[in-house]
Order: structure tokens, then C-alpha cells, then sequence
């Protein structure tokens, strides 16, 4: 089965990360976002499938949630450098500002586990 996903989010909260297909690229639930969870698990790992997303076309969000529990239905912030884990966030589209020292995006599994310190 084919799933065509125009829109996604990835939401990093303390621990672990999240993406959502999405209707709407928005931090408010109440604002036709309509968030699906596709999966949850360590950082590293949704942001290779937000990436790779992106590359297939679907046009992906980074935003975080410093709140624990489902957050399907929470408001999320854009203000990724306010996050207390700001540091282990690997940016992936719309927000992406500053993904490492040298200003290069990291694309690939060995790069992101570089960044990390290791492999994930």
C-alpha cells in the first residue's frame, strides 16, 4: 500500500521524537492540524525518516514539545533553540536554521550518527 503524505511533522520531546502526517504545517492542534502519528522513537530515527520524507517530496516541519504522554493534541513550539534538549535536535526542513558547526545539512545515517557522537 501507498501512503501519499503532502505534509509532515517531526516533534522532538525529552527522550524521544515523533513524526505526524499532517493536514496542516501549524504548532496548534486546534488549527486544522489533524496529526497522525507514523512513528515514535529515538531522535535519530525519525529525523532520517523526516529527511528522507523530505526528499521524496513531502514538504516536513521540525518542532518540539516539552511535554510527556500522547501530544497528538498538545500545542508544539517553533522555538527550538528554547527546548531543554536544543542540543540533540537535528532540524529537518521548514525551521531548519542551524544543523551543525560547519552549516552542511546531514543527509545520511553515518553523518547523523557523526553529529551524535556515534552510532544511535
Amino acid at each position: 500500500m501507498k501512503l501519499k503524505i503532502e505534509k509532515a511533522m517531526l516533534v522532538y520531546q525529552a527522550g524521544i521524537a515523533n513524526v505526524f502526517k499532517v493536514d496542516k504545517i501549524t504548532v496548534h492542534h486546534n488549527d486544522g492540524r489533524n496529526a497522525r502519528r507514523l512513528l515514535q522513537g529515538d531522535f535519530c530515527s525519525c529525523a532520517m525518516l523526516a529527511s528522507g520524507m523530505e526528499l521524496a517530496g513531502t514538504e516536513v516541519a521540525t518542532v518540539y514539545c516539552n511535554r510527556t504522554g500522547d501530544i497528538e493534541d498538545k500545542t508544539w513550539s517553533w522555538k527550538l533553540d528554547k527546548a531543554p534538549f536544543a542540543k540533540s535536535i537535528f532540524r529537518v526542513g521548514i525551521n531548519f536554521t542551524k544543523p551543525t558547526a560547519s552549516g552542511e545539512r546531514l543527509r545520511t545515517h553515518a553523518q547523523l550518527a557523526a553529529h551524535r557522537g556515534g552510532a544511535q
